[in-house]
């Protein structure tokens, strides 16, 4: 086995953000403006086009790095990398959308908690529900499982059921 020697202080940040700008800044509006509509389409077609704006829009800047002259219509070159683009694309996207599934689910329970408890939907309505028994356990469940980290949250909807139990005792 190798031995790798490990050098602090060899990477210089600021050294290599202005590095960076005196490479580009001569050109900068033209590459912001390639990023910006790359961005914005690939953000307009839902992510399809995202890899290949992408792909166009790292084309231009290692065309610039590289000293090569750089124009507005580099930017179409990313579509030579469509199939390679979507697929990264949709190894970033799919696990975004993914957690953030998880994560509305979890807030709508909490919110279908709070609802539930101050009557503002009928027991009528949360029987006939096909959802309602599905998702209303993972805001009292995760929440109650962050407790377990953080003490503040420990046995909140189990006050927060107690509290609400009261109300209704004291309104009839």
């Amino acid at each position: 086995m190798q031995n790798t020697e490990f050098r602090i202080g060899v990477i210089k940040p600021v050294e290599c953000v202005k590095e960076g700008w005196e490479l580009i800044k001569g050109e900068y509006w033209l590459l912001f403006a390639i990023t910006l509509v790359g961005v914005l389409i690939g953000g307009f077609t839902m992510y399809i086009l995202f890899g290949a704006m992408f792909c166009g829009i790292f084309y231009c800047y290692l065309r610039k790095i590289d000293g090569r002259p750089i124009a507005f219509e580099d930017l179409w070159k990313g579509f030579e990398w469509f199939a390679p683009g979507l697929l990264v694309t949709l190894f970033i996207v799919v696990p975004i959308i993914i957690l953030y599934v998880i994560i509305y689910t979890i807030i709508f329970s909490v919110i279908l908690f709070f609802a539930a408890k101050l009557l503002l939907i009928q027991p009528t309505t949360i029987h006939d529900s096909k959802i309602y028994p599905y998702v209303s356990p993972w805001g009292p469940t995760v929440i109650d499982n962050f407790g377990k980290i953080i003490p503040i949250f420990k046995d909140m909807f189990v006050q927060l059921q107690d509290f609400f139990g009261n109300m209704a005792k004291k309104a009839s």
